[in-house]
């Protein structure tokens, strides 16, 4: 992880991306939780670095379920800002619980910005999402939602 910072931000070596995301991704397959947080931020920042296999939105979620407080808040904007269906919203709500149970800054915020445009029914499918995630493991719960 710390050789994908020298890198990512050109400490004492020349700036490469592609090689600090190799650095990153060799940390994050040891289910370092940072490591999938920079990988996620990282593949925002360059377009470059995309493919079919490097998803931010998975290291975002990896990251999440290793504890990162903001990662959640991440998946739930990735969720809010897409509004291509209410459910998007619902989604966008969950995740941003997760992250005000890990005192995210601007979960709270966030939360608060949208609930009242929420209809009984996304309420509904919110408590029910929570609920399911309370008897599971979070990765068993939000891996695919």
């Amino acid at each position: 992880y710390n050789m994908g910072i020298l890198y990512r931000d050109g400490l004492g070596v020349e700036k490469n991306s592609q090689v600090a995301l190799a650095w990153f991704n060799l940390a994050a397959q040891q289910q370092h939780t940072l490591a999938n947080f920079a990988i996620a931020k990282l593949l925002e920042k360059n377009a470059d670095l995309h493919s079919t296999e490097m998803d931010p939105l998975y290291y975002l979620k990896e990251a999440s379920f290793l504890g990162h407080a903001v990662a959640p808040l991440e998946v739930g904007n990735f969720y809010y800002s897409r509004q291509e269906s209410p459910y998007d919203l619902v989604r966008a709500i969950v995740w941003w619980m997760l992250s005000l149970e890990r005192n995210a800054p601007g979960a709270s915020e966030n939360i608060s910005e949208i609930s009242s445009s929420l209809d009984e029914n996304q309420m509904d499918a919110i408590s029910v999402k929570l609920a399911e995630c309370d008897s599971q493991t979070l990765r068993k719960c939000l891996t695919n939602f």
